[in-house]
């Protein structure tokens, strides 16, 4: 409305304002470093800008964590992340440990990431540059892996013989929205 200062009345007593709540705590990301202190596995993020994680460590929390929460990329690359199996008695590995049945990830570019699983004894069941696992029910949407690489170090010696690797996921399968498109490039 408008304020008359001579008389101090307001044409419009009231305005009409329309709100959208999200459900949860959602976290608006600027920088790698915002992401990498408020790495919660049940949070749930809007990237707000690229992140470059040359200077930053990826969190240890989505790494080896059951990742239920969300992320939309809206459209924003998290590039130039540098991570290594370190914690030998993990199940599942990758950016992200687990994605649980409920979780979202959309409108992402992952770009120049490189995992490496060390040498040594390593009891993990599975490992995947995306996610080591992947549960039905999880939600994969337009998420791109771009000039990113998975090694394993020659030493590397696993508990069992019943481990799976592969580039988005070790094991499991995620629900695709329609349309949807997971790309490695």
């Amino acid at each position: 409305g408008n304020l008359d200062l001579a008389t101090a009345t307001v044409d419009a007593t009231s305005t009409d304002v329309y709100l959208e709540w999200l459900e949860g705590e959602w976290y608006h990301i600027y920088t790698a470093e915002q992401l990498r202190k408020n790495a919660s596995t049940s949070g749930h993020y809007i990237l707000e800008a690229d992140l470059d994680f040359a200077d930053q460590n990826w969190p240890g929390a989505f790494a080896t964590g059951n990742f239920s929460g969300s992320i939309q990329g809206n459209g924003h690359t998290i590039k130039n992340v540098n991570f290594e199996q370190t914690k030998m008695d993990a199940e599942n590995t990758g950016l992200f440990g687990t994605l649980q049945a409920g979780s979202k990830i959309e409108d992402v570019i992952f770009e120049n990431v490189t995992f490496t699983v060390k040498k040594g004894f390593n009891r993990a069941a599975n490992y995947g540059l995306l996610a080591g696992a992947i549960y039905d029910g999880a939600q994969l949407e337009n998420v791109q892996i771009k000039s990113s690489q998975l090694l394993i170090d020659s030493g590397a010696r696993f508990a069992s013989e019943d481990y799976a690797i592969g580039l988005v996921c070790g094991a499991g399968k995620a629900n695709l929205v329609i349309g949807a498109e997971i790309s490695v490039a």
